[in-house]
């Protein structure tokens, strides 16, 4: 991903449940942050549309998972029949901003999040928890969230 720029740019950052306790000597507030693809200081040739390949981590996990588990002949086969129905391989073409911010599709992980996981989970005698995954990407739908929640001391009380 060299060549391209995010920015977190401070007109986007607002203060979010903005809480004033003990008699408005702290203040409680969450910090909701935006990044924005900067154009201006990436690469000529660096767009949000430009397709990456990319190692699959969701494939990569099931195979992995395969692995370890000591499937049944069976079982790994299923599994193996699933990884191809649902077009997983071992790379991902995915734009950049997809796999940056914006999230992407993956079939593996939109399967883990449906109803009939438990019913397969259940085939295949795998244990029935798995990971919470709502979106691939490196920071899936992370636009828009808070970092955490602050508490500080608003200097009311502080009059020296």
């Amino acid at each position: 991903m060299l060549g391209f720029a995010y920015k977190r740019l401070l007109e986007t950052e607002f203060k979010q449940d903005v809480d004033f306790r003990d008699s408005g000597n702290t203040i409680y507030y969450k910090n909701n942050k935006t990044w924005v693809f900067s154009q201006a200081d990436s690469c000529d040739s660096c767009h949000l549309e430009d397709i990456l390949m990319l190692p699959n981590a969701a494939y990569m996990s099931a195979v992995y998972l395969q692995q370890q588990q000591k499937l049944s002949k069976v079982a790994s086969k299923i599994l193996d029949l699933l990884l191809l129905l649902l077009g997983e391989s071992p790379l991902r073409a995915v734009t950049q901003g997809g796999v940056s911010f914006e999230s992407y599709p993956d079939p593996l992980i939109t399967l883990m999040n449906s109803n009939l996981t438990t019913l397969l989970l259940t085939i295949l005698g795998l244990p029935d928890t798995l990971p919470n995954i709502p979106a691939m990407g490196y920071f899936p739908l992370y636009n828009h969230t808070c970092d955490e929640d602050y508490v500080i001391k608003t200097g009311k009380d502080n009059t020296d």
